[in-house]
Formats: C-alpha cells, sequence, structure tokens
C-alpha cells in the first residue's frame, strides 16, 4: 500500500488525532524538541524580526519558542484546514487542544518569576506579531508562491522535509528551495526524525524520508548552509501491538552561506 504524502496532508490528516498522538503529555522526546527549540532560537547569532514557521500543520508549538522581538511571523502549511486550526485560535474561539502545559514549560525555560503574567504575554505576543497564515508547498522552487518576495532572517520547520522528500537529491532540492526565502546570513531551524521511513496518524500511514544524521549534515553543505548546532537523541516508543521502538530526533541551527 502506498503511504500517504504530500495533498493528502489536505484531507487525510487529522489534527486532533495529531494533538493527542503527539503533544498530550510532555513526555522527554517533547521536552528535548522543546528546549533545544527554545535555545537555537534565543541565540545571539540570530538576528531579525522576520520568521518563517514552515509546515506548520495545526501546531503552536515552534512560535510558542521564539523571542518577543519577532514580530513578523509568518505560518505555513500546505493544508488549509491545519492553518484555519491556528486561525480560530488567533481569533479567540475554542480548539480542540489546550497548549497551557507548553506555554508552562517554556515560560520555565524562559526563567519567568510569573507563569500566568509570561504566559498571557506570550500569548498577545503571538496574536499580534503572527502577521501571515499562507499556504505552501516545499517541493516548489518558490515555496510560498511568486507572490512572496520577502527575505526571511530565520526560518523554523519541524518534521516537514523529510515527510516532503522521496530522496536524498530531493531532500537537497527542497533546502535550496527553502533557502530562497531566507536572506544572506540568516538562519534555519530543522526538527526532524532519523532513520525511520513513515509515522502514523489516525491509522494511516505517511510517508518519511529515512536519514541518518550524516545524510542531514551532508545535504545542508550541499544546499549551501554551514551547521552551527546539532542535537540529536533516541527515545523508546511504546507502539500498539507490539515492543516499544527507538525513535531518533534531531534539532538544528544552521547558517545560509
Amino acid at each position: 500500500m502506498a503511504l500517504l504524502h504530500g495533498n493528502d496532508y489536505c484531507d487525510k490528516f487529522s489534527g486532533d488525532i495529531f494533538f493527542k498522538d503527539f503533544w498530550g503529555s510532555l513526555g522527554d522526546l517533547n521536552i528535548f524538541l522543546i528546549s533545544n527549540t527554545y535555545t537555537f532560537l534565543n541565540d545571539e547569532r540570530l538576528t531579525g524580526h522576520r520568521l518563517l514557521d514552515l509546515g506548520c500543520g495545526p501546531a503552536l508549538c515552534g512560535v510558542i519558542t521564539t523571542p518577543e522581538r519577532f514580530t513578523g511571523i509568518v505560518m505555513a502549511d500546505i493544508a488549509p484546514s491545519n492553518l484555519d486550526n491556528i486561525r480560530r485560535w488567533m481569533d479567540g474561539e475554542k480548539i480542540n487542544f489546550n497548549w497551557d502545559q507548553i506555554l508552562r514549560f517554556t515560560a520555565e525555560l524562559a526563567g519567568a518569576k510569573d507563569v500566568l503574567e509570561w504566559t498571557e504575554r506570550k500569548i498577545s505576543h503571538l496574536k499580534t506579531s503572527v502577521k501571515k497564515l499562507v499556504t505552501c508547498d516545499v517541493t516548489e522552487k518558490l515555496p510560498l508562491g511568486p507572490d512572496y518576495a520577502e527575505a526571511l532572517d530565520v526560518i523554523f520547520t519541524s518534521f516537514c522535509i523529510g515527510c516532503a522528500a522521496k530522496s536524498i537529491a530531493e531532500y537537497i532540492q527542497l533546502l535550496k528551495n527553502i533557502s530562497s526565502l531566507i536572506k544572506p546570513g540568516g538562519h534555519l531551524l530543522i526538527r526532524g526524525e532519523l532513520n525511520a521511513s513513515a509515522y502514523t496518524v489516525d491509522n494511516k500511514m505517511f510517508h518519511h524520508l529515512s536519514l541518518s544524521t550524516s545524510d542531514v549534515k551532508d545535504s545542508l553543505c550541499s544546499a549551501k548552509f554551514e551547521v552551527l548546532e546539532y542535537k540529536s537523541e533516541n527515545f523508546p516508543i511504546a507502539m500498539p501491538h507490539c515492543e516499544a521502538i527507538e525513535y531518533g530526533v534531531f534539532v538544528l541551527l544552521a547558517r545560509k552561506i
């Protein structure tokens, strides 16, 4: 059976199940992802205020970790339904997920003395700083379309490129496509999966390119990025009806050369 891929996210991806399965608890895996994302986004080498969350899905877990100096945030995804989930949250509507535990944990990372005050300020910051919600396709040379020409200071992308690419050559090309959106000397922060060929949401199997650490780093070099920081770790993941498996993830910070 062919794995789901590309435009299948528009009608076969369940945001509600994704939240439940991947963000329903703040376990070691999510602590690793959030902590390193927070550290890299707050790196003093990152400058400017324009940030793109590329392939954001229905989630806020990336932009929650952004410093307040990012006041020009764009969120982009291939699935309009995912963007609609974010739009409803921005408009104050109730969605089928509560981000409080992620907000509290990020507040602790930030050293907030008053977690409630920090959380309220962060929510206000996001609702004023997220300027656009746009559809995207990273397989296109212009992932945001021909009408978007503004060079960005930072692009953050989480588990997106490996899902979109079918080969290492295509993975490199997607990095080049993304690079076209970044200003010279700008930065790319990637979260991704290692040594996995698929993942499951709501009993549906979605494609993922199997990648090693060297695959990722070599691809970035081929796309004219310099890797500045790289963290990876394996986590045991319980799977229904079978033994737990090791799940490898990475978070990296790179600079466009």
